[in-house]
């Protein structure tokens, strides 16, 4: 409102409140949103971060580049950093005991503790062939219930066969390449827990999914192109 700053994510607590990535040029401050004040990492300094997620115990995560993790708990910030190849973050998805951040190149990390991160195993993280040109990248994570997690990747178009996405389970630190290679690339992520199924959107109209029963879709475009992933 007025002169504040634009906001470039938003989660709400499991108490109820909010918790906000104030925006500037892309990449955001983490602030829990107080009754009289905003509660900011560095009072509003360190503008690191992309995306947030909130865990049903009251922790708040934010995610970000060269790997950047802030963590909200007990009312108090502190940071740290997921891997050592300083590959940027842009989605996190949190649950009871585990937390999933995901990101450029591949980069999959886990916690269960909220502060130790430990790579996803069985997907493998890529060096970009050209500096600042990731090969593929994690575009989102998404908790489905029961401590599964999905996540979607992207291969880049600037390379032969790019422009094509993947979908992962991720559970207990494990990640599995469930379907790949479609030709839409895919950029949000949704779960429908009652369902028991997860929704990924992307280019020219192209939804993916992981309930069976999901059968038709509209697009604002002539020709959607759909897909249909099963759950194991």
């Amino acid at each position: 409102v007025g002169s504040s700053p634009p906001l470039l994510d938003v989660v709400k607590t499991a108490s109820g409140g909010y918790a906000v990535l104030q925006d500037s040029n892309g990449v955001g401050c983490p602030c829990m949103v107080e009754s009289e004040f905003m509660n900011c990492l560095n009072t509003g300094i360190d503008y690191y971060y992309m995306a947030m997620a909130a865990a049903p115990n009251g922790d708040v995560f934010a995610v970000g580049l060269d790997g950047k993790v802030a963590r909200l708990h007990s009312g108090a910030w502190s940071t740290t950093v997921a891997g050592s190849n300083g590959d940027d973050l842009y989605a996190v998805a949190a649950t009871t005991n585990m937390t999933v951040a995901v990101g450029e190149n591949g980069a999959a990390f886990y916690s269960t503790d909220g502060v130790a991160w430990s790579p996803v195993t069985g997907i493998t993280r890529a060096a970009p062939p050209e500096a600042g040109y990731p090969l593929y990248s994690f575009t989102s994570v998404v908790h489905a219930g029961g401590g599964v997690f999905w996540a979607a990747l992207n291969t880049s178009s600037r390379y032969t066969d790019g422009g094509k996405a993947y979908m992962y389970r991720i559970q207990n630190g494990v990640g599995t390449l469930v379907e790949g290679g479609f030709s839409c690339p895919v950029n949000g992520m949704a779960a429908s827990i009652n369902q028991n199924a997860t929704f990924t959107v992307g280019d020219h109209g192209a939804v993916m999914t992981t309930n069976p029963a999901f059968t038709e879709a509209t697009a604002a475009q002539p020709g959607p192109l759909m897909r249909l992933l099963l759950d194991e």
